[in-house]
């Protein structure tokens, strides 16, 4: 694949949490529209050095659409925008201001390995979703 398709999410796929995180949100996404991969996927990589953007090691979780590449708390809360169920009302978050979202956000992800752990092996997606991974 030479393009990563729009609303997909790259996560830390040795990360406990944010597998949850990968499993919660195929559940609650019923139009199908996120795709999943991680960071070393080569579309990916490609997209950063194209936008010129640049990723922190130990991201855990971001978001891209339309040509942006959204990280931490405005990528969380834009997914839960597109999530079945009550989820959405969690994008009032976003009123906060992004200092204070982003210090929380950053704080629960540098802790992950410590407080959820860390797999051994990369994520692996169930069978009736392995089409949304690249």
């Amino acid at each position: 694949m030479d393009q990563l398709p729009d609303n997909t999410i790259v996560f830390d796929n040795y990360c406990n949490l944010c597998s949850w995180s990968v499993h919660f949100i195929i559940k609650r996404d019923k139009q199908k529209v996120f795709w999943f991969t991680d960071p070393e996927n080569e579309a990916f990589k490609e997209l950063l050095k194209e936008k010129q953007m640049h990723v922190e090691p130990g991201e855990s979780v971001m978001l891209i659409r339309n040509g942006n590449l959204y990280k931490g708390s405005a990528a969380a809360l834009r997914i839960s925008k597109q999530l079945g169920g009550l989820w959405p009302v969690m994008y009032i978050f976003i009123i906060i201001p992004a200092p204070i979202r982003e210090g929380v956000y950053k704080f629960i992800a540098k802790n992950r390995y410590k407080w959820f752990g860390e797999r051994k092996n990369a994520f692996s997606p169930e069978p009736d979703a392995a089409d949304r991974f690249f």
